[in-house]
Parts: structure tokens; sequence; C-alpha cells
């Protein structure tokens, strides 16, 4: 009895997740369950309150089934498409006001909206000026494909892997093409339905540029992309010379998750620098770049025929020059004494994240401001080198103007509009 329960529990969750919810939905599941269910209550119990009570559970489910999910889309946006599959709702909203397109799953968590262009495709171009020399590159996470996007102007790159969980997701991706810039139809990118981690760990490529999306330090399974093991799998696949890219969401996470995946992070990789992605109070990114060894930063790269170039679309004013660009540098994480590690055996980030969360204690307005003038403002600077051409901003008028725009609320995550000039008075 014990084997035939343990079988028809794994044949159940099978059947679900491959067969009935891509299939007929989650509806249309229920529906079937409750039938079949019912079913056996009247078979092993024959009488008629039983067939009552089967009949009144297979009307009640096929009632619910046909009602409406209205209630699920926010006030304001209209429903564009839907998808149910084993990895639950997978939704693209349009905002009637400005017609921005949001993609969600399960209702409540975004994926990525074709809204923050600058930002989002500075997670995959940051990372790819670093480099001297970017032949080779992966990205962890699509998403709408924002951030790969940044592969499209980057004519010396010559293979892309771009790694998505969620098949449906990739589905959904020609739906952002204005903001995506159709980075799939590139002759150069192979987009894999798989899972990142398990990707890594089996992939023969090697690569330049490994890029990290963000992930969700709390979600079941998923911290297991902040650990050591997972850490080492990514810098065996980098060739010499190679970086790797991780971006965290600050918003998420409270000092005590960030400074067990840093120094998790510099475990690994013998240099460890600190950049922002976006320095705004409310909900601040920033990434870890993992090198063997420090960054050199040189006019020369702008001035070549592969030269990284500025989106049309995109207005960011910190992709155009050395000088510009090295305003989102923060510092080198140095290796700390007697510090935790976030492990496959003991995965502290996933379990610690929910207290953050419920103490207040994530790193988003005055709590980021507090961190960066305790602690970010405070780190070595000898992970980067900007030569003299690049024109860099001295150390003290970079972290002021870090510090003046972690102050400043920025709307919808972009520059002010003097913001330009204001990097030119600090020398940029």
């Amino acid at each position: 009895l014990t084997a035939i329960n343990s079988l028809s529990a794994a044949a159940g969750a099978c059947m679900a997740s491959f067969v009935l919810l891509p299939t007929i939905g989650l509806s249309g599941t229920f529906v079937v369950a409750t039938t079949v269910l019912c079913g056996l209550v009247f078979y092993l119990w024959r009488h008629w309150g039983s067939a009552c009570f089967a009949i009144a559970c297979i009307a009640v489910s096929v009632f619910a089934g046909r009602q409406p999910y209205n209630y699920a889309i926010p006030s304001g946006a209209e429903l564009v498409q839907r998808w149910e599959s084993g990895y639950g709702w997978i939704e693209i909203l349009e905002r009637s006001f400005d017609g921005v397109q949001l993609l969600r799953q399960d209702v409540q968590y975004g994926l990525g909206a074709d809204l923050d262009i600058d930002w989002e495709r500075r997670q995959g171009e940051l990372p790819l000026i670093l480099h001297p020399q970017p032949r080779s590159v992966a990205f962890l996470g699509v998403g709408t494909g924002i951030s790969v996007s940044s592969i499209v102007d980057h004519a010396e790159i010559e293979r892309i892997d771009a790694v998505e969980l969620i098949p449906d997701v990739v589905q959904a991706l020609p739906y952002f093409e204005d903001a995506n810039l159709k980075f799939y139809e590139d002759q150069r990118c192979t987009v894999h339905t798989a899972d990142a981690r398990h990707f890594m760990q089996t992939t023969r490529e090697s690569y330049d540029v490994i890029v990290a999306d963000l992930f969700t330090p709390w979600h079941s399974r998923t911290g297991y992309l902040y650990t050591v093991e997972h850490f080492e799998n990514c810098q065996a696949r980098l060739r010499s010379g190679g970086i790797f890219c991780q971006w965290l969401p600050l918003w998420q996470l409270g000092n005590e998750e960030f400074e067990v995946i840093a120094d998790s992070f510099r475990s690994v990789f013998p240099r460890c620098t600190v950049w922002w992605g976006l320095c705004e109070p409310e909900k601040p990114l920033l990434c870890l770049i993992g090198a063997d060894a420090p960054l050199r930063v040189s006019a020369a790269k702008w001035d070549s025929p592969n030269a990284p170039s500025v989106p049309p679309q995109s207005a960011d004013p910190f992709l155009s020059t050395p000088a510009r660009l090295s305003h989102l540098y923060v510092g080198e994480w140095s290796k700390r004494y007697n510090c935790r590690l976030n492990t496959d055996n003991h995965p502290l980030v996933e379990f610690t994240c929910p207290g953050s969360d419920l103490g207040n204690a994530k790193l988003r307005g005055q709590q980021v401001i507090d961190y960066f003038v305790t602690v970010l403002a405070r780190l070595p600077q000898e992970g980067v080198f900007f030569s003299n051409e690049a024109k860099p901003v001295s150390i003290v008028a970079r972290l002021r103007w870090q510090h003046k725009q972690l102050q400043t609320r920025v709307k919808r995550g972009r520059l002010k509009p003097d913001a330009p000039r204001f990097i030119d008075q600090e020398g940029g």
C-alpha cells in the first residue's frame, strides 16, 4: 500500500504539471480532479447521499471554473494574453494610460516591463563594456529580453546563449519586440529553455562574459543561484580573463543577506568589484563583477570600430564615455574575516530574507543611504584602473554624486534632466 501510494503521488504530480495544466488549464484541472475523487467516493460508498454529494462538488467546481479572473487584473490595465502551464499563469498586461506592457507570473510576480528600458539594458551593457573583447556571452535569465538586447550593438560578439527557466516567458518575447530589439532572431543567439544552474553545470561552452539576472532570493530553490557552488560552476565556464556579473536587487535584501552573498561571491573570485545599476533610493540595483585580475577601463575601447554605442531607444548617459561610466563604480569588496557563506548545505539567504522583509530591514530608502555611508563608500578602490585618457572623476566626487542620487527620489528609475550637466560639473 505504501508503494502504491508513493507511485500514485508521483504520477499525480507529473500528470498535473506536464499534462493537465498545459492542456486544460487550472480550472479544468480542478474539474477533473474533483470528478475523479467524487467518483471514487460514490464507488466506495454506494449511497444516494454520496451521489448527491459528488454531484454537488462537481457542479461547484464546474461553476467556479467558468468564472472569469478579472479580479486579478489591476485597475487601469488590460489583459493582452495569458498562458497557463506547470509554472502557473504567465500574463501580458498593457496599461491603458501610457501603453506600457508588463510581464508577470501568478498574478503578483513581475518579470519585467518595457518601461525602464535604459537601466534594464544597462544590466547587459555594463559587463560587456568592462570586458576588453567579449566574444562569447551567456545570460542567465531572460524575462522580457531587454537586458539581453544589449548584445545587438556589439558586432564583436560571436556567440550568445540566453537561458530562461519558463518556456512561456520565451513565448512572450515577441510582445516586447520594440524593447528587446528582436534579439532572439539574431543568428548569433540561442535561447535555451533550461534551469540556469543546471545549464552551467552541463554546458561544454566557455564564455568571456556571464551575466546573471535578478533572482528573487527567498523563492524556494532560487536562493541556490547565490551559493558558493553555483559561483564556482560559473567561474569554471569562464575563459581566461573572463568576468561574471551578478545583479542584486537591494530592495529585496537586508544588509545581512547582501553581505553573505558578497562574501560568498568573493570567496570564489579573486577580485570582486561593486557597481551601481540604478542609484535610486526606493529601487537600488547594483552588481558584483568577479574576475581573476583588476579591471581596466581605457578610452581606447570607445574609440575603436567596435566601440559600445548607446541604442537609439536609450537615453542612458553612462554608456557614452568612460568618464561617465566611472560614476557607477563603488569599490572592491574585500575578503572579510570569519564571514558566513551561502552554500548548498547552508542556504542562509533563502531563510533570512523573509526575516529582513518582516522587520522592514531591506536596503531601500533610508536604510540603503545609511548602508552606503557606513559600508559601501568605505570600500577599497583598487579593483578597477581607469586610464588617464578615460578622464574618470575623482573618488570623492564620484561617491558624493552617488550619495546625492540615493538621496534624490527619481521617477521611474530614470535620471533627472539635469543629471548629465551635474556629472560634467563634477569633472566627468
